[in-house]
C-alpha cells in the first residue's frame, strides 16, 4: 500500500513538472518583436504604441532574453535586425559611390553630414538632428530641398555662419575624421531609410542644445514654448541635452 501510495506522488509531482513547463512555454511571447534599424548600430524593440526601447544590436539578444522571448523568437529578430543593417551598409556604400559621379543624392547626403558634424557628435543626436531635417523636408512649410532647409537663417547654428561653412565644405566622402565617417552614415540614413524604419521620434522639426544656450547666456526661443515638447535626447556622457519640438502645423 505505501509502496502505489510513493508512487502515485512521483507520478503526481512529474505531471506538476510538466504542466509547469508548459505554463512557463506558454508565457513566453509567441512572436517575434517587432525591430526596425534606427541608425549604424542601434534598433528600435516593439510597436511604436507600448513604447518601444532603443538598444544597441550587440545587446539586442541579451535584451530579448531578459523580455522573455524564447530561442525562435530571438533568432526571427536578430536575423531581421542583421537583414537591415546590412540593407543600410550597402545603401552607405552606393552613397559613396555615387559621390564620385556628383549626383543629386550623393551631395544631399555630403550637405546633410556637414550639418550634422557641427551640430554635435553623439551618433544618437546625429540621428534624431537627421529626422528633423527629413521631417522638414515632407512637411511643406518649409524648403523641399536640403540645401533650402539646412542654409534658413538662424536654423541650424552650426552651419550659419558663413565661414564655417566654408570650413565644413572641405569635408568629403574621403575624410578621415571618424566623426564625420558617423555623420555620413547618420546623414544617409535620415534621407534615405523607408519611413517604417524610421525612429518613432521622427516628426520634431525643431530643436535646443540646452546646454549651448545656457552656456552663451541666451533665453529660451519663444517658439519653444508653443509647439509641444516632444522628446529629450543626450549624448553618451548624459550632459549634453537637446529638447526636440514639433511645429504646430507641420
Amino acid at each position: 500500500m505505501e509502496g502505489k501510495i510513493f508512487r502515485d506522488e512521483i507520478l503526481l509531482s512529474l505531471a506538476i513538472g510538466i504542466l509547469l513547463l508548459f505554463l512557463v512555454g506558454c508565457s513566453e511571447p509567441a512572436e517575434a518583436p517587432q525591430v526596425r534599424l534606427t541608425g549604424p548600430s542601434h534598433v528600435m524593440v516593439g510597436p511604436d504604441s507600448e513604447e518601444p526601447q532603443v538598444v544597441e544590436i550587440g545587446r539586442l539578444r541579451q535584451v530579448l532574453s531578459q523580455a522573455g522571448y524564447g530561442r525562435e523568437a530571438t533568432a526571427k529578430a536578430l536575423a531581421q535586425a542583421q537583414r537591415q543593417r546590412e540593407a543600410y551598409r550597402a545603401g552607405v556604400g552606393r552613397g559613396h559611390h555615387q559621390a564620385e559621379g556628383g549626383s543629386a543624392r550623393s551631395q544631399n547626403v555630403l550637405i546633410l553630414a556637414r550639418v550634422l558634424f557641427s551640430e554635435t557628435k553623439s551618433r544618437t543626436i546625429m540621428s534624431y538632428i537627421g529626422s528633423v531635417v527629413r521631417a522638414r523636408l515632407v512637411s511643406g512649410r518649409y524648403p523641399d530641398d536640403v540645401q533650402g532647409v539646412v542654409t534658413e537663417d538662424g536654423q541650424f547654428s552650426g552651419y550659419d555662419d558663413p565661414a564655417e561653412r566654408r570650413r565644413l565644405a572641405r569635408l568629403g566622402y574621403d575624410s578621415q575624421s571618424r566623426d564625420f565617417q558617423r555623420a555620413i552614415r547618420a546623414a544617409w540614413f535620415a534621407l534615405n531609410a523607408p519611413r517604417q524604419m524610421l525612429p518613432a521620434e521622427a516628426k520634431a522639426t525643431h530643436f535646443i542644445h540646452v546646454d549651448t544656450q545656457r552656456r552663451m547666456g541666451r533665453d529660451i526661443p519663444a517658439w519653444a514654448q508653443l509647439y509641444p515638447e516632444q522628446f529629450r535626447a543626450y549624448d553618451r556622457s548624459g550632459k549634453s541635452e537637446v529638447v526636440f519640438y514639433r511645429h504646430p502645423d507641420a
